[in-house]
């Protein structure tokens, strides 16, 4: 089992990966740290699986939002607490949310927890290369 600070070594490196991608589009960037800033919140009042149908509704029109939605998702499975993800397709993302909906109440705030330490870091490193949201 991996200790606490290799699991948040493990997620910065995985969010680096993420950001690394959209360096040279700077208001994308501030895009993708409104969102990840929203969705940390919304996880906290509304649940992981809302807030996921949210970012998951919005991703067809802001792409920032299908970054910050297909990020939780991925981290989600590379931490083996699902099995699927977004990028599999449309059937398959639909089973992402079937799986959030038949998951022990335990697992569900494993997977909450997980979201927003994976969503804490994109905005950090958003925040920090882009800068502050307009």
């Amino acid at each position: 089992m991996l200790k606490m600070v290799d699991v948040e070594r493990e997620c910065l490196k995985f969010t680096w990966e993420i950001i690394s991608r959209f360096m040279d589009r700077r208001e994308y960037g501030r895009s993708a740290l409104r969102y990840s800033r929203r969705a940390g919140t919304m996880i906290l009042s509304d649940g992981l699986p809302a807030t996921l149908a949210f970012a998951y509704s919005k991703a067809k029109r802001e792409e920032a939002w299908k970054e910050v939605s297909d990020c939780i998702v991925r981290w989600l499975y590379k931490r083996g607490l699902i099995k699927h993800t977004f990028s599999m397709g449309k059937e398959v993302s639909l089973e992402v949310f079937k799986e959030l909906s038949e998951m022990e109440n335990w697992k569900i705030l494993m997977a909450e927890k997980e979201a927003t330490r994976v969503l804490n870091w994109l905005a950090k490193l958003c925040e920090g290369e882009f800068g502050e949201e307009s």
